[in-house]
């Protein structure tokens, strides 16, 4: 499968330099937002270190940026090693954590010696999900690595990584695509879709350059969805709850905490961010989704910016733990909502 990544030019020339130079370390930390290309990077460098052979200086020679870039995605290559949550026993969801029993079979993997002695990558995806006691178990591997063994450590949220974790790794940090970009990806993700100009416009906007998310975002029923509730948000500081209900209580996809729900907030964040920005004059990167109007009402209230940077961390906080704990997604969609009305009360 071929599969070019776009963006990320500083870390794929960093990476193609330090293969070259034979300089790779135990671990690298990759951390970013979800869905702008961090695993699939992660799987081409894996990849890349299993076909070398270190000892041929010529072939070493020509690794480049663009063998990353351009590298076509295999599945029968050996020494590469995934984790990541895996489905529970007869059931279609996946596990809530990469547990301590992932963990060690990555280690006895690694306890045998390579047959061609080639490089072994282990990719964890990610990191966020270990538990307490996987988290421990990876962190002793990484304290005393297996010889010629890489470990790409991925990270939707560098916050959740153990500390001691993260400083046994060298660190690479992943920005979100910029517009250009996006939109060259998007022209492949869009292909063959039948999605008219005005929802395209709208999955950009609330991907906030992460073509990942438009993938998990291209259901008709639930963009349809996603755009209503966009439509409600735009009328604040006046939301009609009977729409609210009416379109939260109907869809089936709320009962559980998938991408589908934590989308939705990311409409509420993308809001208050642009809210801001405008209220201190800064031109925001991302597409309005609100009238000047509601701006020039806001500007009104007395220390309006510190109650928009308070709202703000309020839903970044009640995103965390409501998946955290599981609690129920309509009632947080509803409790979002109205923490937006406090604003003005």
């Amino acid at each position: 499968m071929t599969t070019k990544i776009l963006g990320h030019k500083r870390q794929i020339e960093f990476i193609s330099s330090t293969i070259k130079q034979k300089n790779i370390p135990n671990a690298w930390l990759f951390y970013g937002s979800k869905g702008i290309g961090k695993a699939l990077l992660a799987k081409k460098v894996a990849q890349l270190l299993a076909s070398l052979n270190f000892k041929d200086k010529e072939i070493i020679d020509k690794v480049s940026s663009r063998t990353l870039i351009e590298m076509d995605i295999k599945s029968d290559i050996q020494n590469i090693y995934y984790c990541q949550r895996r489905k529970e026993e007869n059931k279609d969801k996946k596990n809530k954590f990469i547990n301590i029993d992932d963990i060690r079979k990555i280690q006895k993997s690694f306890s045998l010696a390579s047959v061609d002695r080639s490089y072994r990558t282990c990719i964890i995806d990610s990191a966020d999900d270990l538990n307490f006691q996987a988290s421990n178990a990876l962190l002793k591997i990484l304290e005393e690595p297996p010889e010629k063994t890489l470990f790409i450590i991925i990270s939707n949220n560098i916050q959740s990584v153990l500390p001691t974790i993260a400083s046994r790794c060298q660190k690479m940090q992943f920005n979100n695509l910029d517009k250009s970009e996006m939109n060259e990806l998007t022209d492949s993700i869009f292909e063959n879709k039948n999605i008219d100009i005005r929802k395209k416009e709208f999955l950009l906007k609330i991907s906030n350059g992460s073509p990942g998310k438009i993938s998990l975002l291209l259901d008709e029923e639930f963009l349809s969805v996603l755009m209503k509730i966009e439509s409600i948000i735009s009328d604040f500081p006046i939301f009609d709850y009977d729409r609210i209900h009416t379109l939260i209580y109907e869809h089936p996809s709320y009962s559980t905490w998938e991408d589908d729900y934590r989308s939705i907030l990311s409409i509420f964040l993308i809001f208050i961010s642009n809210i801001s920005y405008k209220l201190i004059e800064i031109k925001s990167s991302n597409t309005k989704i609100f009238d000047d109007i509601v701006v020039e009402k806001l500007n009104e209230i007395p220390d309006i910016q510190l109650l928009i940077a308070h709202l703000y961390s309020q839903l970044v906080f009640l995103r965390s733990e409501a998946q955290k704990f599981n609690f129920d997604p309509k009632k947080i969609i509803f409790l979002s909502f109205s923490l937006f009305e406090k604003l003005i009360k």
